[in-house]
């Protein structure tokens, strides 16, 4: 089964306007960005993504886990935090781990940008797709609803 990346945006969007017109609360929602190469926009489009939702009301939280180059985390005003997830070439379980227990947790909408050095190769997933279940476009962003 194949998800539809643009019916996910659509009902992001009907989401985001049922909590506008008092229709309750946001359901939380996490991009991804994800891509095996440098300088192909990933922290580009995970500003654009936070710009977006914070533009629209929604409680956003700005994640950075690229080792090398930290650019998502210093646009300031969006508050991104970097997040160590590698040491020494490897994904560091613990870090890994909070990563997981906020996105499970913590209410709101996660943009977690990913550099080319860490794509979650972990021999189930590509650096393209989070899981079989997401058709992504070239940027690699999936939008999933907890």
């Amino acid at each position: 089964m194949r998800r539809n990346v643009a019916n996910d945006s659509r009902q992001d969007l009907e989401t985001l306007d049922a909590t506008e017109s008092g229709g309750g609360p946001a359901a939380p929602t996490i991009h991804l960005t994800l891509q095996g190469k440098e300088g192909v926009g990933k922290s580009l489009v995970a500003s654009i993504l936070a710009q977006y939702f914070r533009h629209r009301s929604a409680v956003i939280h700005c994640v950075d886990t690229d080792p090398v180059n930290q650019t998502f985390s210093q646009y300031s005003e969006l508050g991104a935090e970097h997040l160590e997830l590698m040491h020494d070439g490897k994904i560091d379980s613990r870090g890994f781990d909070v990563l997981m227990e906020r996105l499970l947790i913590e209410d709101g909408t996660f943009i977690v940008d990913n550099g080319a050095s860490l794509s979650f190769r972990s021999g189930a997933t590509s650096s393209k797709t989070t899981s079989s279940n997401c058709s992504a476009p070239a940027a690699g962003d999936c939008a999933f609803t907890r």
